[in-house]
């Protein structure tokens, strides 16, 4: 299983996070409050997605989507947080700044 972002795909420019497993594309991935880009970056082996969006206020926020309920990830005092990780646990790994950095272990969902 793979997650990742295409280019541009439909007239408006708009750029989804998708999910490939199977040989098969699942849905285009949105989140919630995205201004026409979703990146999904990392997938672990149960299904849930670890992922950033651009806001509609030019920030670059994180999210953990799991069966489609997406849970925001903004990491203190950053313009920009990637959550590229999720083990089984669905603890994520998240990074700050122009490029992903470790930064620390978010708490566990449930």
């Amino acid at each position: 299983m793979r997650a990742g972002l295409s280019a541009p795909t439909d007239a408006a420019g708009v750029w989804h996070g998708f999910v490939y497993k199977n040989g098969q594309f699942g849905s285009p991935i949105d989140a919630p409050g995205a201004n026409g880009v979703t990146f999904a970056l990392g997938i672990n082996g149960i299904g849930p997605i670890g992922g950033s969006y651009v806001g509609t206020d030019g920030n670059v926020h994180g999210f953990l989507d799991i069966a489609g309920a997406f849970t925001p990830i903004d990491f203190p005092g950053a313009d920009v947080t990637y959550p590229f990780s999720v083990n089984n646990n669905v603890k994520s790994w998240a990074g700050r700044g122009p490029w992903p950095e470790l930064a620390g272990l978010l708490p566990k969902h449930r």
